[in-house]
């Protein structure tokens, strides 16, 4: 994923905001990602005692800091359904991947184990494979020898 241009180099300020409104307003509700309107958004500053005159003016119009920042919360809500979402693994394709890479790679590292126990207890199958990967990487062939 390429990153966004509009959002790069932004001030600390900005994403302080980002940061605030989000765990202010929660970042999710269910399983969509939260979008926020600039109502919302100086609701959740001010109840952290912050001004928000820089978002919106006396006569309620938004300003280009406030468009920013529903524009940065309109593009992470799409990017995570549209772009991370896809990618991610249940547990099932997690151990079907795991189970495949075990077989063609013959990893000589001990397998990592989730915290849980007796019948939760499994493989961490995220860590286990991005073990065996690093494992087999040509860099790391080249430093472990």
């Amino acid at each position: 994923m390429q990153p966004n241009m509009k959002f790069q180099k932004l001030p600390r300020n900005f994403w302080a905001q980002v940061k605030l409104v989000s765990m202010t307003l929660g970042y999710s509700k269910g399983e969509e990602i939260k979008k926020y309107t600039i109502d919302e958004i100086v609701d959740g500053l001010k109840f952290n005692d912050l001004e928000t005159d820089h978002l919106i003016t006396e006569s309620g119009k938004i300003t280009k800091d406030g468009k920013l920042l529903i524009d940065y919360f309109e593009f992470r809500a799409n990017a995570l359904k549209s772009v991370v979402e896809p990618n991610l693994m249940d547990r099932e394709t997690a151990k079907a991947e795991f189970t495949k890479l075990e077989k063609n790679l013959k990893s000589k590292i001990p397998i990592p184990f989730n915290k849980q126990k007796a019948e939760k207890r499994h493989p961490a199958y995220l860590t286990a494979i991005i073990n065996r990967q690093l494992e087999w990487t040509p860099y790391t062939r080249q430093t472990s020898q």
